[in-house]
């Protein structure tokens, strides 16, 4: 029986910043955070990772006191903190190479 359905393989994943990153598909963030001065661009990029560390945290919490509505919605809050995070350290590799 086994037998019956192979287990597939590890899929290819792309390796294009947009597809990696949902955030870089978004024009609002990308021309907000090239209005930004590069120190402050920096700062938010910095915060954001900050809060993302933070979320995550939460999310080990209330993973290990066995609250998964919580733990999903912390875990979220620290993928899209993140991804915003990245968005602006791209945008801000993009600008320095222009």
């Amino acid at each position: 029986m086994s037998g019956a359905h192979p287990t597939p393989g590890p899929a290819a994943r792309s390796n294009r910043a947009d597809v990696r990153n949902p955030m870089l598909k978004l024009p609002e963030v990308r021309n907000e955070f090239d209005a930004l001065p590069p120190e402050a661009r920096a700062a938010l990029v910095t915060m954001l990772r900050v809060v993302s560390r933070l979320c995550r945290e939460n999310a080990v919490h209330a993973y290990k006191t066995r609250k998964p509505p919580m733990f999903t919605y912390w875990q979220g809050l620290a993928v899209n903190t993140r991804h915003l995070a990245l968005a602006g350290r791209t945008t801000a590799k993009k600008t320095r190479g222009s």
